[in-house]
């Protein structure tokens, strides 16, 4: 499997807690028309990726996407501003680019979500 790593960081969301039941779309460089939920990623952490990878492909994304593993006890990895990353798949849709994202509370109260990249898979 060989991917491209595409897209500059895009802020979806950045508020407060009770916005969060929201839904927000943005284009994919490749033209898709992708819509973000909080429930589409949450029980996606980046490092659950890995058992559909293989070892060097993973760490090539870790690097692309730049980002380091968590201090905490669960093994997730997190973007330079220490935010949580994710994974979004649609398993549904032929073509459609696997998403990173970015979420977490930022200040108390205030959650943030950026998409970080788009893999196209080929």
């Amino acid at each position: 499997m060989y991917f491209r790593l595409k897209t500059d960081p895009i802020l979806l969301f950045d508020g407060g807690e009770d916005e969060l039941e929201n839904e927000w779309s943005f284009v994919s460089d490749s033209g898709h028309t992708i819509l973000v939920s909080v429930s589409l990623f949450i029980e996606h952490p980046l490092h659950s990726l890995q058992k559909h990878l293989l070892a060097s492909e993973f760490a090539w994304l870790i690097e692309a996407i730049n980002s380091k593993k968590s201090n905490g006890i669960t093994g997730s990895y997190c973007n330079e501003n220490g935010v949580e990353l994710f994974w979004i798949e649609d398993p549904f849709k032929k073509h459609q680019p696997l998403v990173i994202v970015s979420f977490g509370e930022v200040n108390p109260g205030r959650y943030r979500l950026m998409v970080e990249g788009e893999i196209d898979l080929f």
